[in-house]
């Protein structure tokens, strides 16, 4: 797949300093209100140990998988030309932050299929991120866990390495306070309905 010179150098640009963090590793992305029960389970669990309309539609899901960005793998070019794509996950609507997981691969104790094959198996789902998404059959235990990172959702992206620990949860709910709202349609949206709940309207 061919992507233009200026996608790939406008997606760099846009991930400035963020970029070379994410290169070097394969990353599992959560948000803030799933972490803790990450920490708690010790584990990443497919469909973040939850049922319902979580993940709903994802090929990760339709395998009982958890859901991983593996930028190592994948060819720079390829990383950064489908990033309008996986940008979804780093500019996420109604949070301040995401939560990145990096993990090593030699301990993964399940089986991982790596994004070549995934776009394979997925082929005419079109429920995946194309080139970057691996996935890891069962759950990844916290023993994997190689990083931590909280990841602000607006441009230009700001970055933390956390503690892999609980020690992380009062950073991310300082940094929660600190960085700015992402503003965007739905969050305005978003807003609006629970301004109209809170006036009884």
């Amino acid at each position: 797949m061919l992507y233009s010179s200026e996608d790939v150098a406008s997606a760099r640009e846009t991930l400035g300093d963020l970029w070379p963090m994410l290169r070097p590793g394969l990353w599992h992305m959560t948000v803030l209100a799933r972490f803790p029960a990450i920490l708690a389970a010790s584990e990443i669990k497919p469909d973040g140990g939850k049922q319902g309309n979580v993940y709903q539609g994802s090929f990760a899901k339709s395998i009982s998988a958890v859901s991983l960005f593996d930028f190592e793998s994948a060819s720079e070019e390829d990383a950064l030309g489908t990033f309008q794509k996986w940008s979804a996950h780093l500019c996420a609507p109604d949070v301040r932050l995401t939560v990145w997981i990096g993990l090593s691969r030699n301990r993964l104790p399940g089986r991982l299929i790596l994004a070549d094959d995934v776009g394979k198996l997925a082929l005419g789902t079109g429920n995946l991120y194309p080139r970057v998404e691996a996935c890891h059959l069962g759950p990844i235990p916290a023993d994997a866990f190689a990083a931590v990172l909280a990841v602000s959702t607006t441009r230009p992206f700001q970055y933390v390495e956390l503690p892999i620990s609980e020690a992380a949860l009062p950073c991310l709910l300082e940094l929660t306070e600190k960085w700015p709202d992402p503003e965007t349609p739905l969050l305005r949206r978003l807003r609006a309905g629970r301004l109209r709940n809170v006036r009884g309207e």
